[in-house]
């Protein structure tokens, strides 16, 4: 199924893509300040409702994805953090 999305002006990639990055980036956040463990999140994230239900486990998928460690020590944090803002 396809959807428009109406823009009111141009910008860099696609919304539901800059959706899904702002939820990410939080979460790492979130492991960072020690507010929630990284299963937590992935639960959180599976059990939600709306269009990022397509996505299961969405950090386990991006770590996956982006050959990241699954263990979520400091050093993972800062080099996920450090490919998102390269």
């Amino acid at each position: 199924m396809k959807y428009i999305i109406d823009l009111k002006k141009e910008v860099d990639g696609f919304v539901p893509n800059r959706l899904q990055y702002a939820i990410f980036t939080t979460a790492l956040q979130l492991v960072h300040d020690r507010v929630a463990e990284p299963e937590d999140i992935d639960r959180a994230m599976t059990h939600r409702l709306a269009y990022f239900d397509l996505y299961g486990s969405t950090m386990q998928r991006v770590l996956t994805d982006r050959n990241f460690l699954s263990d979520w020590t400091q050093e993972t944090i800062e080099k996920v953090d450090n490919y998102f803002r390269s």
